[in-house]
């Protein structure tokens, strides 16, 4: 087996491992609450959008980078914006989310 071929199979394998894609994701999310010296100013700071990026890449990385993501929350907004909205029509609370 050539190096090409064991360079790729070692990529498959590590990228295949949703433990191990959980492990790299983890450290994109701490990264993300580091706050770099204005002496390293000149590197894109990773924010919390990015991870969420990686989990729309493919359907290997969505599951990992969506538990890292919901995993450590800021808020609490995200949570709140999970549920259906409701409306009172004729006296009776209906979801806005069920469609007739």
């Amino acid at each position: 087996m050539n190096s090409k071929a064991k360079t790729e199979q070692s990529r498959s394998l590590v990228l295949g491992n949703p433990d191990l894609l959980v492990r790299i994701f983890e450290h994109l999310d701490q990264a993300a609450n580091v706050v770099l010296p204005s002496r390293y100013g000149h590197f894109p700071r990773i924010e919390k959008r990015d991870l969420f990026s990686v989990s729309l890449t493919s359907r290997t990385f969505s599951t990992p980078a969506i538990r890292v993501l919901w995993r450590h929350m800021d808020t609490l907004w995200p949570l709140f914006l999970l549920l259906p909205i409701q409306m009172q029509e004729a006296g009776n609370y209906v979801s806005a989310a069920i469609v007739e």
